[in-house]
């Protein structure tokens, strides 16, 4: 689907500096690893409150509070964000990220705030994936996270062609 204010090429790009958000963290990561383990739980934090300050911002900017099918949509991502909350929570966070990252295409100055706010939520997401691991190894960590979180950009390229 072509949408009227946004090229592919710069919705793609726009996506990929949302990922790296993902790699930055893990730098910043390293880089205060001392940190790290009484940051713990405000990472936890900053991590729901990123995500859920970009849903907000984009029901909020797009008026989706008026579809009782957003509405209904809505209660179908709670009840999965209850499953996935202890196992793949992060996971869960990113797959969301790609569906809101889509709805935000429409309107370009909110796929740039979206963009962001996908930038920021690596930070926290990093900095506990980095936290978990056992190897800390830059590189290793870095490949890690970029396949985990590939599914991101594959996500948001189907969506602009199948929806």
């Amino acid at each position: 689907m072509m949408l009227s204010e946004i090229t592919f090429l710069s919705y793609l790009l726009l996506g990929v500096m949302g990922f790296l958000g993902l790699l930055v963290g893990l730098i910043l990561a390293k880089v205060a690893e001392e940190e790290l383990n009484d940051g713990k739980k405000y990472f936890f934090w900053l991590q729901r409150i990123i995500f859920t300050a970009a849903v907000l911002v984009v029901i909020i900017f797009l008026k989706l509070y008026e579809f009782w099918g957003v509405l209904v949509a809505l209660g179908v991502i709670l009840v999965l964000f209850i499953y996935f909350r202890k196992k793949n929570a992060d996971v869960f966070y990113y797959a969301i990220c790609a569906l809101l990252f889509y709805l935000s295409a429409f309107k370009t100055p909110l796929l740039e705030i979206t963009t962001v706010l996908v930038f920021f939520l690596g930070y926290p997401t990093a900095a506990l994936i980095y936290q978990k691991s056992k190897n800390k190894n830059l590189i290793y960590l870095a490949k890690k996270t970029a396949i985990k979180f590939s599914f991101f950009l594959v996500l948001i390229v189907l969506f602009w062609f199948v929806f």
